[in-house]
């Protein structure tokens, strides 16, 4: 439950974070995604940040900020190539198969 999601986030945070100072990178990645989501968090959304600043606030946070950036971009792929599957799928005959099935209330016919 979502109880259950902040317990192991709270977890996380204690583990690998001290004040505002990462401490060392988990190995897992969804330990290391809790952390990219609190990196996340201390830009505001819709500003557009220039690379030296993007660097300054996550030195703010643990001094190898490269790595840091290659983490967000990392993950920052991952979720875009995720978005052109899904988009793909959506796409796709039998999905359109499907939704028409789905408004007309009746048994799709997949190709």
């Amino acid at each position: 439950g979502r109880n259950g999601g902040d317990a192991f986030e709270r977890k996380v945070m204690k583990t690998f974070v001290d004040g505002e100072r990462i401490t060392q990178f988990p190995a897992s990645e969804k330990k290391l995604l809790v952390l990219i989501k609190w990196l996340a968090g201390k830009f505001e959304e819709g500003v557009k940040y220039t690379e030296k600043e993007v660097n300054e606030i996550l030195l703010r946070h643990h001094e190898d900020y490269a790595l840091l950036r290659r983490e967000f971009e990392s993950v920052a792929k991952r979720i875009e190539k995720e978005g052109e599957i899904f988009k793909e799928c959506l796409v796709s005959p039998d999905a359109k198969e499907a939704l028409a099935a789905f408004r007309e209330k009746r048994k799709p016919k997949f190709s």
